[in-house]
């Protein structure tokens, strides 16, 4: 399900960048960017955070801001568990990861 939905948000970004008037693929682009703005980031299994990473990258590289995107996660080896609080505190990110 989710493989699906991030195919068809990619779809829909790479066919913006395809629209040839200027004033139209604006249009499309921030209301693309609206949506984006206002994501939830869910990993069962967390591991190392690494997932939550890219996503924030994509994020970012699309010009969306980050104080409206959430992120949950859970992991089950605390050790690891603690390895990915580390990976979002280095990039001064806030997830709840239980």
């Amino acid at each position: 399900m989710l493989d699906k939905r991030w195919l068809l948000t990619y779809a829909e970004f790479e066919e913006i960048k395809n629209i040839a008037i200027p004033k139209t693929r604006k249009q499309k682009l921030d209301a693309f960017q609206k949506k984006l703005a206002n994501l939830n980031f869910l990993d069962p299994a967390c591991g190392s955070g690494g997932m939550f990473i890219q996503s924030m990258k994509f994020v970012q590289e699309h010009q969306c801001r980050l104080a409206n995107v959430s992120i949950y996660g859970q992991e089950k080896n605390p050790t690891t568990w603690r390895l990915a609080k580390m990976n979002l505190a280095i990039r001064s990110l806030e997830g709840n990861l239980g």
